[in-house]
């Protein structure tokens, strides 16, 4: 296997990631890789031969974790939403809102490893429900999203969203004594 120019492979990706053709149709300007490991920039002989071997590389830029949720929060958090770090030094947002029935709720947003998770700063409700399972609040004020994740979301508009949701059910069960979003509560 002959090894890539490594100068051409870099002004190919960087080309693409300028002019945001990240996925070229063009056979010179794609980026593939063998199932042998290989880096193929165009389309050469060993690429013809075997095209249920290769992969095509997306070429748009590597970014961490943290920008692309910095981007996710500028997009679709409230524009209150601020970047907050704990002194255990987790990254998070810090945001609030008002739910549907008016109360106004501000919560912690934040990726604890694994998945992302949601803590109530305001209102204390934590002190209306002993029982986890009832408010669907845990012991440390995170918001409980149910058994998978972690109990809480696979990303960080998803927890968000759920977040807003909670808040209105957790507004509702405060009032009625009952959370109405579950089928069997």
């Amino acid at each position: 296997m002959s090894e890539p120019d490594l100068n051409i492979l870099r002004s190919t990706l960087h080309d693409g990631q300028r002019t945001g053709n990240v996925k070229p149709r063009e056979p010179k300007n794609r980026v593939l890789v063998d199932n042998d490991g290989g880096i193929h920039v165009g389309e050469d002989r060993q690429t013809q031969q075997n095209p249920q071997a290769v992969s095509e590389v997306q070429q748009d830029t590597f970014e961490s974790r943290l920008t692309t949720d910095r981007r996710t929060v500028k997009n679709k958090l409230p524009a209150n939403s601020k970047e907050f770090k704990t002194k255990e030094g987790v990254t998070g947002w810090v945001y609030s809102f008002s739910c549907e029935l008016g109360t106004r709720y501000k919560m912690f947003l934040y990726f604890d490893g694994s998945n992302y998770q949601v803590k109530v700063i305001e209102p204390r409700v934590e002190n209306y429900w002993h029982d986890p399972h009832t408010g669907h609040l845990m012991g440390n004020g995170n918001i409980c999203f149910g058994a998978h994740y972690g109990a809480g979301r696979p990303t960080l508009e998803t927890a968000y969203a759920k977040s807003v949701l909670w808040a209105t059910g957790m507004t509702i069960a405060i009032q009625s004594g009952k959370f109405p979003w579950n089928h069997n509560q």
